[in-house]
């Protein structure tokens, strides 16, 4: 019997999609282009950020989030990003008295 999951927020809790369309969009990337390399990095184990190089070489993900913020498009999470069954499921595990933790690599502020 377990007492706690944890759960990885990206594309388990969230659904990034406007998340990576905002990143598209930020580094002039066209989206489907875009979204099939993040696929094929993902499918290989690799880190997601990694997509961002193809596009630009050298990429230096802190500074450009660091860009993004100061431009006032930095990350951002709402409760529409949420996938409609992770309610409910949180819900269920707290009524059977399971611990439920969330990580993820996500900003600080993104949910602020």
């Amino acid at each position: 019997m377990f007492r706690s999951v944890v759960f990885d927020i990206g594309e388990t809790i969230l659904d990034d999609t406007c998340e990576f369309a905002v990143w598209a969009d930020w580094i002039g990337a066209p989206l489907h282009t875009f979204s099939a390399l993040l696929g094929i990095v993902v499918s290989q184990g690799r880190n997601n950020a990694e997509t961002f190089a193809y596009f630009r070489p050298g990429f230096d993900l802190e500074a450009e989030r660091r860009r993004r913020e100061a431009a006032g498009v930095g990350e951002q999470i709402s409760q529409d990003d949420l996938y409609a069954d992770v309610r409910p499921a949180l819900a269920e595990l707290r009524a059977r008295g399971r611990w439920a933790g969330l990580a993820g690599n996500q900003t600080a502020r993104a949910a602020g």
